[in-house]
């Protein structure tokens, strides 16, 4: 059985834009030693790190990841590749 429709939803205002506007970068040598927790997430750095903001400029930034997936194997790993168009 269908429902009824009790009310309607309006469409918000268009001030928003989704994408990439900021892309932070390191060294990650400067981390020095990096402890790895059981699901392989950074836990503790015994270094310091400098982080450089890169603002980003158009429509041409982009950051896609593929899953790679072998049942034979019983394998999985992701690759992702960031592309960024940086100012002069």
């Amino acid at each position: 059985m269908a429902c009824d429709i009790s009310k309607g939803r309006a469409i918000n205002c268009k001030d928003q834009i989704g994408g990439l506007k900021t892309a932070w970068l390191m060294n990650w040598s400067d981390l020095g030693t990096v402890t790895l927790g059981s699901d392989d997430e950074a836990t503790d750095a015994d270094g310091t790190a400098t982080l450089f903001q890169y603002d980003l400029k158009g429509s041409g930034n982009t950051m896609e990841t593929t899953a790679n997936v072998s049942r034979d194997n019983g394998t999985s790993f992701f690759s992702t590749v960031l592309s960024l168009s940086l100012p002069n």
